[in-house]
């Protein structure tokens, strides 16, 4: 489909902007880009601070795994970020802007930026078929990156060691803090290694299986900020 809409000859750029612009669910061949929208149901008003604990953090990547053993977990402290010229807002190409109010001839930041970084190993669900295929049940390392602004909650979550893919890559931006009972909606651009030329026939399961994946993410996290809310 995606070479019947490109040139080989046109710029990286407009290939890009072809990926992000295609029917949702379809993918980017070249770039090997999935983009992947949901719309959630909020069961309850969430607000940023339902999203620190370290708790509700582990028990969200836990969840993710349907509960499959986490090692080498590590959370760091949450750094607030109050310039947009922050190192790290550089480093993963994020854009805020931060409302500011001047009292007493001095300048207060009244929307601060908030971010940590996550890592931990966990095992990885092979779908069956492949699994008796390959006889793989092999172990994955995961890194995130977790910005919270405003309404939103954005993600960057590196996978290495993903069987057959090699590696997941996945930019996640989700209006969970909104005030009011409205949908959430959560936008997921994944990118991953190369398949293997053997198993070419497999990616329509692959990408089966990182969308349902990533649909149980969005779920799991909303339902414990709720829960973490309510516990407080």
């Amino acid at each position: 489909m995606y070479d019947g809409l490109m040139s080989v000859h046109r710029a990286p750029r407009a290939e890009l902007l072809a990926c992000i612009f295609v029917a949702l669910f379809h993918e980017c061949a070249s770039q090997k880009l999935i983009v992947h929208v949901q719309t959630l149901e909020k069961p309850c008003l969430m607000h940023i601070e339902s999203a620190k604990s370290n708790q509700t953090q582990f028990e969200i990547c836990r969840d993710w795994t349907n509960g499959r053993e986490i090692t080498n977990w590590n959370m760091a402290p949450w750094t607030e970020i109050t310039s947009s010229k922050h190192a790290v807002l550089n480093t993963y190409n994020m854009h805020f802007k931060f409302k500011t109010t001047t009292t007493h001839g001095k300048t207060v930041v009244t929307n601060p930026a908030y971010y940590t970084e996550i890592s931990y190993q966990t095992s990885v669900k092979v779908p069956y078929i492949l699994r008796k295929i390959t006889g793989m049940h092999p172990s994955m390392h995961v890194q995130k990156h977790i910005f919270l602004h405003d309404d939103y909650l954005y993600s960057n979550i590196q996978i290495e060691k993903i069987p057959i893919l090699s590696f997941i890559t996945i930019k996640n931006k989700m209006n969970v803090f909104k005030s009011d009972y409205s949908p959430a909606i959560s936008r997921h651009y994944i990118t991953h290694g190369e398949i293997p030329f053997y198993l070419k026939w497999s990616k329509s399961i692959l990408k089966a299986e990182i969308t349902k994946s990533l649909d149980r993410y969005d779920e799991i996290s909303i339902a414990s900020f709720c829960k973490k809310q309510s516990v407080a």
